[in-house]
């Protein structure tokens, strides 16, 4: 069986807190596009808002977001990004320790126990989370926000945060078991899709995704039962 390794797979992300990340998404952006519009300058002044929130305050950060209303570049849906984090309950500390606790687990469940830590309070904002990183058009946070969303389905509708747990029950999905296989095998298939691709196709994570894709036939559902397998 193929470690589903996560060191190579996030490492930029490991060594710096996630909300500088959304730091430098955003700077790039302005800087690629000037800070001489109304837009810009909303961004920057949404960033600003962000750096001094306190992120366990769920409607200070909304209101970060609130700044940006109406816009729809890929920088608006950064600051989107790291405010559904934020309102899912997942903060820059306990995103450091959920990296802790992946480095610290077993190989084989250093992403089972990444995805359980990084879980949602709800399937919902998991799911909005997914679509504002998604429109960022960064793929280093449509992977996390995949990630989070694949744990919150498993920890949710699975009733655990334990890694070995969730996965043996997630693994009876395709008789009688409580996990959405074919929503989890939805949301790895596009996290492929955007992620896995020039030289992140080739690590271990991706492999392991894409065996699970070929073996799941087209069928999101097989795709995740396959992909439980190749987890544990």
């Amino acid at each position: 069986m193929t470690s589903f390794s996560i060191s190579r797979t996030v490492s930029p992300i490991t060594s710096i807190k996630f909300f500088s990340l959304i730091l430098c998404a955003t700077l790039i952006a302005v800087f690629n596009f000037g800070c001489e519009s109304d837009d810009d300058n909303k961004l920057a002044k949404a960033q600003e808002c962000l750096d001094k929130v306190d992120d366990t305050n769920i409607p200070q950060a909304q209101a970060c977001a609130a700044i940006v209303a109406g816009l729809t570049s890929p920088e608006s849906y950064v600051i989107r990004c790291s405010v559904g984090f934020i309102v899912g309950g997942v903060t820059a500390s306990s995103m450091a320790s959920a990296f802790s606790a992946a480095d610290a687990a077993p190989a084989n469940l250093q992403a089972a126990t990444l995805m359980g830590a990084l879980s949602h309070d709800s399937k919902v904002h998991a799911a909005e989370t997914v679509a504002a990183c998604k429109a960022s058009k960064v793929a280093s946070l449509d992977y996390l926000a995949t990630l989070s969303q694949t744990g919150t389905i498993m920890t949710i509708d699975g009733s655990s945060t334990t890694p070995t747990t969730f996965l043996t029950t997630c693994s009876n999905g395709g008789s009688g078991g409580t996990c959405d296989d074919a929503a989890i095998g939805t949301a790895v298939t596009s996290m492929y899709d955007v992620y896995c691709i020039g030289d992140a196709a080739t690590n271990p994570a991706c492999s392991d995704i894409g065996s699970a894709i070929a073996a799941g036939g087209g069928n999101p559902a097989a795709v995740a039962i396959a992909l439980y397998a190749l987890l544990q």
